[in-house]
């Protein structure tokens, strides 16, 4: 990967996108798997791993646990036999939020654990308070000292657990502690996204004792140990509907292949609703955009819901349809920041609170802006690729997180864009 704290991208916007292009494995679910493989000494493959800033922060997390790792185009493969240490320093505590998916898998395996309080975007306020009080349920003492956090068990024991709200992280976390405790965890509302139920597959795959994928209620009865096994990470969905909104942006006719459209059923429904065509099969989407765009009302919530991944890059697409759109920002409190930029190239955007008003359709121009994190990034690529004239994107650091190589994908629809 280059410089992407010195690299920019170029856009020469106004030009309709058309074409076919694939979509990468996906980030989270990768993060999450990635992890996983702590909970065994077996050889664990992965199949479909995005190449991102992200996957490489995390296998570093691994590597300094003592894993060994081997990563090539073809798969990545995790040895967690060797580990020769449960702290995590604060510099790779902070690189990413999916650090703090340590925790459970080596209070599971080894009884501690310790690292500091995650980073990852500034989007808002996003607590690990579920983290701890699930696992204390379990029977782990935790300390937070400042920011730093210490957590030991002499035995994991079942227990019963209500999520106060549907963390992925904290569900993840509070499963990996719960495969190998004594007894049987249920645990409650908990996140359904799909990178969670792959997640699951996977640990049932390695001899975990799992019902309830898919549901709100887990069950999880403890095992003595888990085995190796392979699994092929799933499409990226925010990817997918990035790469939707780019091809409607720009009011093109675009294919999208390697993509679960059961994943997308409410960016599907949305597309429609403001008078997008949508073809949706077993392995791709098509896009056609050149009707009128409707103006359309979106809240992102939790999964099956409109994702909040994908507020920003909606928003754009927005300001392309014709009349008035209102987005309810519900997950994150701080996800609007790239709003003035947004504005500064011809948008019409108010915010009141969680809400965005979008008035539409606006002839954008182009600029210079900055990629303010992952998803605001690809918001700004959509913007210049609407745009008329040049658009400049700097920090692409950001966008690297959780975009392999975007410029490719959307080179293969005809976009005019270039990373120097």
């Amino acid at each position: 990967m280059t410089n992407s704290h010195t690299d920019i991208f170029t856009i020469n916007g106004g030009y309709m996108l058309s074409g076919k292009t694939e979509v990468n494995g996906s980030k989270n679910a990768a993060l999450y798997a990635i992890a996983a493989a702590l909970l065994t000494n077996e050889k664990i493959r992965y199949y479909n791993i995005p190449d991102i800033s992200d996957i490489d922060d995390m296998l570093d997390i691994l590597k300094s646990l003592g894993a060994n790792v081997s990563y090539n185009n073809d798969y990545l493969e995790i040895n967690a036999n060797s580990i020769d240490g449960t702290s995590l320093s604060k510099e790779l505590s902070i690189k990413i939020r999916a650090s703090i998916l340590v925790l459970g898998p080596l209070i599971a395996r080894f009884g501690e654990a310790e690292c500091f309080l995650p980073g990852g975007d500034a989007i808002g306020n996003r607590p690990i308070d579920i983290h701890i009080a699930g696992l204390m349920k379990l029977g782990t003492k935790v300390n937070v000292n400042q920011d730093k956090l210490i957590a030991k068990s002499t035995q994991l024991s079942g227990s019963k657990i209500v999520l106060d709200y549907p963390s992925v992280l904290g569900t993840i976390n509070l499963v990996f502690a719960a495969v190998l405790a004594n007894g049987t965890t249920i645990i409650t509302n908990v996140a359904t996204e799909p990178e969670v139920t792959m997640l699951l597959d996977l640990l049932i795959l390695m001899g975990a004792n799992i019902t309830g994928s898919g549901s709100q209620t887990l069950t999880i009865i403890g095992v003595k140990r888990l085995f190796g096994t392979e699994l092929r990470i799933i499409p990226d969905r925010i990817e997918a509907g990035t790469l939707m909104m780019a091809i409607a942006a720009t009011r093109g006719t675009g294919t999208i292949f390697n993509v679960c459209s059961e994943h997308m059923s409410a960016v599907i429904e949305k597309f429609k609703d403001a008078n997008i065509i949508v073809m949706d099969y077993d392995n791709s989407i098509m896009i056609d955009a050149s009707n009128t765009i409707k103006s359309v009302n979106v809240q992102s919530v939790p999964y099956p819901g409109f994702p909040t991944d994908l507020q920003a890059p909606m928003a754009i697409l927005l300001t392309q349809a014709d009349g008035t759109s209102i987005i309810h920002e519900r997950v994150f409190d701080n996800r609007m920041l790239y709003i003035n930029e947004i504005n500064l190239m011809g948008a019409n955007i108010k915010i009141d609170k969680q809400k965005i008003f979008i008035d539409g359709p606006k002839k954008l121009h182009g600029g210079s802006i900055k990629a303010l994190d992952v998803r605001a990034g690809a918001a700004a690529i959509i913007a210049g690729l609407a745009a008329e004239g040049e658009t400049i994107i700097s920090d692409l650091f950001h966008l690297d997180r959780g975009y392999g190589k975007i410029e490719d994908q959307l080179k293969h629809l005809g976009a005019k864009i270039l990373r120097k």
